[in-house]
């Protein structure tokens, strides 16, 4: 059965700074009526519309041989989207580069343009309090650098609170 899956990259759930990033996207969650909570993540690929086995099968593939990736954190920001609504910027780095074009090769998609970045809050909010936001993170206790050393697929081609992990992949 076709649905619609994410590759991330997740921090190590043990680690402070999972908890610390988990900590602020449970607050803003709870600020807002329609934010949803949700895992802290960067995302490699997403939209790939295709089967489970297929999708787990090219994850496990890409992932064969890599070595963990350092991820380095950068500014608060937002955008207009909903799923970038308010979010840490990941500074691009050559390893994570390549690993986002490998997983695009391995799902059949072209170069697009990639920012990276840690989503700390989904909603509609309007454009003026996303700013409002953003500027109100205290970036200080945000870690400045994390080590991914695994990729989650995950299913989400339903809405956040359904969101399910479908496989884990360490690097």
């Amino acid at each position: 059965m076709t649905s619609t899956y994410s590759i991330w990259l997740v921090p190590d759930r043990d680690t402070d700074a999972y908890r610390t990033f988990d900590g602020m996207i449970g607050d803003l969650a709870r600020s807002y009526p329609d934010a949803p909570d949700f895992a802290p993540h960067v995302t490699l690929l997403g939209g790939v519309e295709t089967d489970e086995t297929t999708v787990v099968e090219r994850t496990r593939d890409l992932v064969r041989d890599r070595d963990p990736v350092a991820l380095a954190f950068s500014d608060v920001s937002c955008s207009t989207t909903a799923h970038q609504c308010v979010f840490v910027l990941v500074t691009p780095s050559v390893a994570l580069l390549r690993l986002r074009r490998a997983a695009a090769e391995a799902f059949g998609r072209g170069s697009s343009t990639y920012v990276p970045h840690l989503s700390l809050l989904y909603s509609g909010t309007d454009p003026q309090d996303r700013v409002r936001v953003a500027r109100s993170i205290d970036a200080e206790p945000l870690p400045d650098e994390i080590r991914v050393d695994a990729i989650e697929v995950v299913d989400t081609g339903r809405s956040v609170p359904e969101w399910r992990t479908v496989s884990r992949h360490p690097l």
